[in-house]
């Protein structure tokens, strides 16, 4: 794991969060720094050249979908890497990016470049 990734989750154990889960609250902005979410290449491969990566699908381009050969491809890659994030909404309308292949209340996946090491569960800040 990089210098910049560990020094990150350090700083969320000083706040007494010392559990194998970790709970953050982070943009999602400071998210796709740290893990680097991957553009769905489905999508992009049905999209027109035209179109930026980041507006072949929701998510910035990234998210994968919870049925059809992206459910199956998410499902697969998280049995063998610590790459997938299951996007979930919560209560009001909050959204959370948990570590891993979850099934209730998801929206969609991500995967991402950089693993993840230990179960964590991110509420992301929306700025509003």
């Amino acid at each position: 794991m990089n210098l910049f990734i560990c020094n990150f989750l350090n700083s969320f154990r000083y706040k007494g969060i010392t559990n194998k889960k970790h709970d953050m609250n982070i943009t999602e902005d400071n998210f796709d720094e740290v893990f680097k979410p991957q553009t769905n290449h489905f999508e992009r491969a049905k999209a027109d050249n035209s179109i930026a990566d980041e507006d072949v699908c929701g998510f910035n381009g990234c998210m994968y979908e919870t049925y059809g050969e992206e459910l199956d491809y998410v499902f697969n890659l998280s049995k063998t890497t610590k790459k997938v994030w299951t996007i979930i909404e919560g209560d009001n309308d909050t959204l959370y990016y948990v570590a891993g292949f979850h099934i209730v209340n998801r929206l969609g996946f991500l995967v991402c470049e950089v693993e993840y090491e230990d179960e964590i569960e991110i509420e992301l800040e929306t700025g509003f």
